[in-house]
């Protein structure tokens, strides 16, 4: 009862919500993350790990994700992002689960996932689903406020 009451009181000082926009551009190149060898990884926005997304509750996230990956390995193209531990209700074709509850975004494509912040404050993630690239890299923190 008390989360369905938070949820609520948030939605009701929406007055305060915003729609919060950021651009994921995924792509491969060299890494080395423990200073060992370098290998090909995955970067988003140029850089080995994504950048941090934050929102409130009741904010409305608005996210291009672009991919740049050609045929990164095992013949793989395309990737998809998963943000792990939101209730996609009303959108779970944005789920990000490739090949189950959306088509992967296929090298050179762009696709936008917008959602409305419904998760209590607290830290989650977000990461690929498809192949390996959340062990390559494809993956960052999300932040609830």
């Amino acid at each position: 009862m008390s989360r369905i009451f938070w949820f609520l009181a948030t939605l009701l000082s929406c007055g305060l919500c915003k729609t919060r926009e950021y651009n994921l551009t995924v792509t491969s190149g060299l890494v080395s993350p423990d200073s060992g060898p370098e290998r090909i990884g995955i970067l988003i926005n140029g850089k080995l790990g994504g950048p941090e997304i934050t929102a409130e509750p009741g904010d409305t996230l608005k996210i291009n994700i672009t991919s740049g990956l050609m045929e990164y390995t095992d013949g793989f193209s395309e990737m998809s992002i998963h943000w792990h531990g939101f209730d996609m209700k009303g959108v779970p074709f944005l789920d990000g689960t490739g090949y189950m509850s959306q088509c992967p975004i296929e090298e050179n494509e762009s696709m936008i996932v917008e959602f409305v912040v419904k998760e209590e404050p607290g830290t989650y993630m977000y990461h690929s689903h498809t192949s390996v690239l959340v062990a390559d890299g494809l993956a960052g923190p999300l932040v609830i406020q």
